[in-house]
């Protein structure tokens, strides 16, 4: 289970394994994004890093037949800033479309933690690009049809995605869109 063992990253390493990620093919359409989360590091307050689930969903949460909630799939914890956590649980609300849960889930972390949540905009940032990685690798696996990616469902996703990157940081990532586009062709 998730210990204080776990691997520690700090956000320059959350980042660069995050670049590490991205299929060769789509890192040049990547590149603006990278470029703007290593600039806004220095902007970053520092947090004390916890054990973080990072993959923290309504799917990873099970109710047992007492009420009683218990965490799933711990098999990606690490030890990182807790605000990963928390723009990764948010993004996947809005996705799963229960974004309207976003405040009250910010204030309960906020008053179960004893921290006033800051700078979540850099973190959901993380968290949409962790995204847009993930469909880039779906769409460069050969065992996976990228009729998937190509499906309006997840081209609506990726483009809700890309705008709300966009929004957060006024980087336009165009071309990356093209990308998906292409592949999905």
């Amino acid at each position: 289970g998730p210990s204080a063992d776990s691997p520690t990253l700090t956000l320059p390493q959350v980042i660069k394994q995050q670049a590490t990620a991205i299929p060769p093919e789509f890192l040049p359409a990547f590149a603006p994004a990278l470029d703007w989360l290593q600039n806004q590091l220095s902007q970053i307050d520092a947090w004390d890093t916890a054990v973080t689930h990072n993959d923290f969903t309504p799917a990873n949460v099970l109710v047992r037949p007492d009420g009683q909630m218990v965490v799933i799939d711990w098999a990606g914890a690490m030890n990182a800033d807790p605000r990963l956590d928390l723009a990764w649980t948010l993004f996947t609300l809005s996705l799963s479309g229960l974004g309207e849960w976003e405040t009250a889930v910010t204030q309960q972390y906020s008053q179960f933690s004893k921290r006033k949540v800051s700078q979540l905009d850099f973190f959901t940032a993380i968290a949409h690009i962790r995204f847009l990685t993930y469909m880039a690798q779906l769409s460069t696996n050969p065992d996976v049809d990228n009729a998937a990616i190509a499906n309006p469902f997840f081209q609506t996703i990726i483009r809700k995605t890309l705008n709300q990157f966009q929004a957060i940081s006024d980087v336009n990532l165009s071309t990356l869109k093209e990308s998906f586009i292409n592949v999905s062709s």
